[in-house]
């Protein structure tokens, strides 16, 4: 196809430049479709191809690709002959041409792809990056939720929903996977739990909940103290978090 032309991406450089997600009915946002799709007929093949992309492409392009990359089967309705799963290097050698760029979309895309990719040996500067943006992005502001009843009015529920849809929920996620395979990571990661509890936002307390989990069996002074932290504010709603959560 064109797109696995080498001279492709430079040729669509025009394209590429939108900042903001295109609409339905331009030609630029049925490129988009075209290349969400065959990436994931070749996750391997378009993760090196997006390295490949102007400086200046907009943040959806390298999330088409990071979100092709998250897939370890191939979808039998989608995938070529030749479809191979991306590699952890490969991914990496992308997020170190994305360098730190942390949009919203871009981010949550890069937490959801470790989220379902815990074992892969994903180095420090990855996790590093998983971290930061766990306990730094500015997504969710303060007061913001992502749904809300018709009056306006946040319930539990919508606190939860935001919760597993913002930038430092979804890298909590991940980060909570990676707690039950990588013991080296242990005190990195209990201090991003011990921020992530203290969040000034509900919705990442109900996440970072979550987190509990991993230290129950062997060290539940700390688990039971985060818990207690993370549900110790006035606002209740961070009581709702599903049964079983603790036990992801």
């Amino acid at each position: 196809i064109e797109m696995a032309d080498p001279g492709w991406a430079q040729r669509m450089a025009a394209r590429w430049k939108g900042t903001s997600r295109v609409s339905l009915e331009t030609p630029e946002r049925l490129t988009e479709a075209a290349f969400r799709v065959a990436a994931k007929s070749d996750p391997s093949r378009f993760v090196c191809l997006a390295r490949r992309l102007p400086a200046g492409a907009a943040d959806h392009w390298f999330e088409v690709a990071l979100d092709a990359a998250s897939k370890t089967e191939p979808d039998k309705n989608i995938a070529g002959k030749d479809w191979r799963a991306a590699s952890a290097a490969e991914v990496e050698a992308l997020l170190a041409v994305l360098k730190r760029r942390d949009g919203r979309y871009l981010a949550i895309t890069l937490g959801r792809l470790v989220y379902s990719r815990p074992g892969e040996a994903w180095s420090d500067a990855t996790i590093d990056r998983l971290c930061e943006l766990a306990v730094s992005h500015e997504d969710p502001c303060a007061g913001e939720f992502s749904t809300h009843g018709g009056d306006e009015t946040v319930s539990a529920s919508h606190v939860v929903s935001t919760g597993i849809n913002c930038v430092r929920g979804v890298a909590l996620e991940a980060i909570e996977r990676l707690m039950w395979k990588r013991h080296d990571k242990r005190a990195q990661f209990l201090e991003v739990a011990r921020r992530a509890v203290a969040d000034p936002h509900p919705a990442v307390r109900t996440v970072a909940i979550g987190l509990v989990g991993p230290l129950l069996n062997d060290d539940p002074d700390t688990a039971l103290g985060l818990l207690e932290t993370a549900c110790g504010g006035d606002d209740v709603r961070v009581h709702a978090v599903p049964t079983g959560r603790l036990g992801d």
